[in-house]
C-alpha cells in the first residue's frame, strides 16, 4: 500500500482531461460509472465555457465586441439552464429514491451540453441551401438526441438509479419545468435570431 495520498478522482478511478471529455461524449455510462455520483464540477464548468465560446463564434459579426457579448451571453444562457435543469433533475430523481449528490447532477448537466459544440458547423450547412438545411436540421436532431443519452448515463450513475427511472426522472424534470424551458426556449430562439441576423 503506497503511502501517497489519494485525491477523489484516484480513489473513485474516474477519467480525467481529454480521457474524460472523450468517454464523456463517446462512452458516457462507463465514464460516469467511473465517477459515481462524485462526477466532477470543475471540467464540466469548463465544458459549459467550451460550449459557450464556440456558439459566441457562430454568432459574432466579425468585431470583438460582437464576440465578447456574445460569449457573455451564452455563458449566461448556459449557466440559467445548466441550474435550472440540474436543480429539478436532482429533485425529481431523488423523488424516485435516487441516492446521490446535487453536483454529480450538476456536472451530469453541463457535460450533457457538449455535443452543442457541433452547431457551429450546422449553422454552415445550412447556408449551403435547402439540402444542407434539412442536412443541419437533421444534425440538429442528432446533436440534441446525444445531448439526451449522455444526461441519461450522467442521471443513471450520478443518483444510483435504474435506466427506467432515470428516464421516468427525466422525463419528470421537463414535466415539472415545462414552463421554464419553453419560456428559455423562445428567449433562446430569439437570441440566435438576434445574434445571426
Amino acid at each position: 500500500m503506497s503511502d501517497v495520498p489519494v485525491g477523489p478522482a484516484e480513489a473513485t478511478g474516474g477519467p480525467r482531461g481529454l480521457a474524460l471529455l472523450y468517454g464523456v461524449l463517446f462512452e458516457p455510462a462507463a465514464a460516469f460509472g467511473a465517477w459515481g455520483s462524485e462526477l466532477p464540477l470543475g471540467p464540466a464548468l469548463g465544458a459549459l465555457l467550451l460550449v459557450a465560446s464556440q456558439l459566441a463564434l457562430v454568432g459574432a459579426k466579425g468585431s470583438l465586441a460582437s464576440l465578447a457579448l456574445g460569449f457573455a451571453v451564452w455563458v449566461g444562457w448556459l449557466l440559467l439552464g445548466w441550474l435550472v435543469l440540474g436543480s429539478g433533475l436532482y429533485v425529481v430523481a431523488s423523488v424516485l429514491g435516487g441516492r446521490g449528490n446535487i453536483h454529480g447532477v450538476l456536472a451530469g448537466v453541463a457535460f450533457s451540453f457538449l455535443p452543442l459544440v457541433l452547431v457551429g458547423p450546422l449553422v454552415t450547412l445550412a447556408g449551403w441551401g435547402a439540402g444542407g438545411l434539412a442536412g443541419a436540421g437533421l444534425g440538429m436532431l442528432m446533436v440534441l438526441v446525444w445531448g439526451g443519452r449522455v444526461l441519461h448515463a450522467a442521471v443513471v450513475a450520478t443518483m444510483a438509479l435504474g435506466p427506467r427511472a432515470a428516464s421516468m426522472a427525466l422525463v419528470g424534470a421537463e414535466l415539472v419545468l415545462a414552463g421554464v424551458p419553453l419560456t428559455l426556449y423562445a428567449l433562446l430562439v430569439a437570441t440566435l435570431l438576434w445574434c445571426w441576423a
